[in-house]
């Protein structure tokens, strides 16, 4: 048996059981990173899906506040619009009156129309808008009118 320990098949033997520890010692550390690893991106996952949900709330509030200010822009333009035929059934039921509602009006055009731009609510006048031209075409039409006279 002393010469069994001085061997070639108990070198081997050593050999064998060394690689077998050393394999399950780097599978067990392999292991424990990939438990690290794991843990790390479910981590960040829990934190984007949170973000997510966060960000999908701030656009549904954002969807809710969008349609509030949408039909207070309807409401607006209806009242507009409103105005707009009162005072075009007004000129066009007495003309010698237009030269009085165009002057009047133009006074208060440019007033509000210079407040609003100075406070940020518009960035230009109304009538130079391509935008207001395209969202009220009656309206951009009655005031190119009655401004221009």
């Amino acid at each position: 048996m002393a010469d069994y320990y001085k061997s070639e098949d108990f070198a081997n033997t050593q050999l064998h059981y060394g690689r077998q520890a050393g394999i399950r010692q780097a599978t067990l550390e392999a292991n424990l990173q990939l438990d690290k690893l794991t843990e790390e991106a479910n981590r960040r996952i829990r934190y984007l899906n949170d973000l997510n949900a966060e960000q999908a709330n701030h656009i549904r509030n954002l969807e809710a506040a969008l349609a509030t200010k949408d039909m207070e822009l309807h409401t607006a333009m209806a009242a507009l619009s409103a105005t707009r035929d009162t005072l075009d059934a007004v000129v066009t039921q007495n003309p010698a009156a237009f030269s009085l509602i165009a002057k009047i009006f133009r006074g208060f055009y440019v007033k509000h129309s210079q407040i609003a731009i100075d406070n940020g609510d518009i960035r230009t006048d109304p009538v130079k808008s391509a935008s207001f031209q395209k969202l009220a075409p009656k309206t951009h039409k009655f005031l190119a009118t009655i401004l221009s006279k």
